[in-house]
């Protein structure tokens, strides 16, 4: 038999190929903006507690708390001494009334007064030139004045206190501060005439206010003032004491 020719392959018949299409490129990434910074917290308003007033005492010794004097505004520690808190506001004047006028110890105490010394010549002098020209314009008036009794001497036929010492601080039995010499008043009841004698309340005294050491006493221990003629001399919770 005859051999069977091999089939031609058509190549016309085959399509061509179409090309890919480009991959469309991939869009940037938008950046991120940026955080806003957290604004700083206002700082808390600090809020002070005020003390706690100090309990009323119940007993002798009861409640009781060592004082502490304001300092004039040029006094100094001193070797020895402790350094006292400074004043507390501003000392006010005498208030003038229909009656007497009213002092404190605010004013009476406000400057520095220097005790004499009888062995340093021109001491006491020194010491008297210091009191304030309107604290010795006080000498002479009548004057409601308010402190704590020290007593002095007890009246031979009662109870009562005769001679005094009116001081700015209520003294304790062991501890408080030492009063100077313009934190003292003596007072010294009339003829025939007591004070009821009280330790923790203050007394109010009525009378003619003296100033200045008394004359021929330059001794160290020399007070500034004292309270003559008295009215009144009483603790401060009865009524008002008479103008």
């Amino acid at each position: 038999p005859a051999p069977v020719p091999a089939k031609a392959t058509d190549t016309a018949s085959t399509a061509p190929v179409a090309p890919t299409a480009p991959v469309a490129p991939t869009p940037p990434v938008a950046p991120t903006p940026p955080v806003a910074p957290t604004p700083p917290v206002a700082p808390t308003a600090k809020t002070e507690t005020p003390p706690e007033p100090a309990p009323a005492p119940s007993g002798h010794g009861a409640g009781h708390r060592a004082p502490t004097r304001p300092k004039p505004s040029d006094d100094k520690a001193t070797e020895g001494q402790a350094t006292l808190p400074e004043k507390r506001g501003t000392t006010a004047p005498a208030k003038k009334t229909d009656g007497p006028e009213e002092v404190s110890f605010d004013l009476l105490a406000e400057f520095e007064y220097p005790n004499p010394d009888p062995e340093i010549p021109g001491s006491f002098e020194k010491a008297v030139a210091s009191i304030p020209k309107e604290i010795k314009a006080l000498d002479g008036h009548r004057v409601l004045v308010e402190g704590y009794m020290i007593p002095m001497r007890y009246s031979d036929t009662d109870d009562g206190v005769v001679e005094f010492m009116l001081c700015r601080f209520q003294m304790g039995c062991c501890f408080g501060v030492l009063p100077r010499a313009n934190e003292l008043i003596e007072v010294a009841m009339p003829e025939g005439k007591s004070a009821e004698y009280t330790s923790w309340e203050p007394v109010r005294v009525v009378g003619i206010l003296r100033v200045g050491p008394r004359p021929g006493d330059q001794t160290a221990m020399t007070g500034i003032y004292r309270v003559e003629n008295v009215e009144s001399a009483r603790p401060s919770s009865y009524d008002e004491a008479p103008r």
